[in-house]
């Protein structure tokens, strides 16, 4: 009976034993996982934040971009403009153009 109890005995110790290195094993496993994940959180975090930042470039720079086109481009004048220039050339210089701007801002005034 020694003989089976101590042989029962070491399986059980080396069970016990293999239980342990298994625990220290998923402790390890477990311990790089949640490593993982936060390294993931973080890195999903800063991909965010780089976004974030390039899409706040890319606004400010079409926000630039628009107001330089409007400092860039002057704005074209109006009919009423067009027309008094116009009646100012046709006193050095008439020609076919200015009458037909004329005419044009005089067909667009109200008729009564």
């Amino acid at each position: 009976m020694t003989d089976l109890t101590t042989f029962f005995g070491a399986q059980l110790n080396a069970l016990t034993q293999d239980v342990r290195q298994l625990r220290v094993r998923l402790d390890g496993i477990i311990a790089e996982k949640e490593d993982a994940v936060a390294k993931s959180r973080n890195f999903s975090d800063d991909i965010e934040a780089r976004l974030k930042a390039l899409e706040d470039a890319e606004n400010y720079r079409q926000q630039d971009e628009d107001v330089e086109r409007a400092l860039g481009r002057p704005k074209p004048p109006n009919l009423k403009e067009q027309a008094l220039e116009a009646l100012q050339n046709m006193d050095q210089f008439p020609n076919e153009h200015d009458y037909s701007i004329i005419r044009r801002a005089l067909e667009q005034l109200p008729d009564d």
